[in-house]
């Protein structure tokens, strides 16, 4: 494989997911409330808007912030799962600025409007939306990948170099090895 045919790679898989190039939109920041409780060395939680998506991401933000963010995608589970916390935790006490996610639901994937490339723009739209919001603030942004999280993190850092280093748990194996699958991975294409 050479770089021109990951670039070329790259391109088509950006082509097909969004009918054109990757979301330039950065996000706006508010204060909200942590849904995530008990949580140690938090100086804020944010919340990120979007105007092309439904998607609210939280930011946590620790009392010592390091250089660079991590985005944690948890999948379909919102903030409920105890590895979710557990890693959000870790990164924080690490210094990491947490950009935390998770994937859209019924009303969230049908109100998403203005696009024109396959239904999985849906669920990687958001994260470069998210990921252009952190560059704004961090130059090095890293992606971890929880369940269905760790779906999107394969195909958000395909096709986003801008993810420095991307990490997925439990989320893309082959479809062989897993016959109970979510909607958006029996998708052609």
């Amino acid at each position: 494989t050479t770089a021109s045919t990951l670039t070329t790679a790259r391109a088509t898989l950006v082509s097909q997911l969004f009918s054109g190039p990757l979301p330039s939109e950065v996000g706006t920041l508010s204060s909200v409330a942590s849904p995530i409780g008990g949580l140690t060395g938090l100086a804020t939680c944010e919340k990120i808007t979007m105007t092309a998506y439904p998607s609210r991401p939280r930011v946590w933000t620790p009392t010592s912030p390091g250089t660079a963010a991590v985005i944690l995608h948890q999948g379909h589970n919102a903030y409920t799962e105890a590895g979710y916390s557990v890693a959000l935790q870790s990164l924080l006490t690490n210094g990491h600025t947490v950009y935390g996610m998770v994937m859209p639901e019924g009303t969230e994937i049908a109100s998403a409007s203005g696009h024109t490339g396959t239904p999985l723009y849906q669920f990687i739209g958001p994260v470069i939306v998210t990921l252009n919001t952190a560059l704004a603030t961090y130059a090095t942004v890293h992606m971890v990948g929880l369940s269905g999280g760790g779906w999107t993190t394969v195909l958000a850092a395909a096709a986003d170099t801008r993810i420095t280093k991307s990490y997925q748990f439990v989320g893309s194996m082959p479809l062989y090895m897993y016959p109970s699958r979510d909607w958006e991975q029996y998708l052609p294409g």
